[in-house]
């Protein structure tokens, strides 16, 4: 008696209303989730990539400072790397799709 005294007891009835309020508030299908919607979108995929390019650009200015050289080798860098990651997904995505 000691052991459940000030504790409530739980009733099956209790503790499904639970469980299924648990599972209904943590269910999301994939078409309401944001991120799926909006880089599946052309305006989503160009704001994106279009932020990323500034993004880095400022980060190379700033890493560069008044040096040029340095500036446009970083820059070279990123179209590189760019380039690279742009056809490894382009690969992936073609192979993906033959299955």
């Amino acid at each position: 008696m000691a052991g459940t005294r000030g504790k409530a007891k739980r009733t099956k009835k209790g503790a499904a209303k639970d469980q299924q309020k648990n599972t209904r508030s943590s269910y999301t299908p994939p078409e309401l989730k944001l991120s799926r919607r909006f880089l599946s979108s052309a305006l989503g995929l160009l704001l994106t990539g279009t932020l990323a390019a500034v993004l880095l650009l400022a980060l190379a200015a700033l890493f560069a400072g008044s040096d040029l050289n340095l500036f446009l080798l970083l820059v070279g860098i990123i179209l590189l790397a760019a380039i690279i990651l742009f056809w490894v997904l382009l690969l992936y995505r073609k192979t993906a799709n033959r299955d």
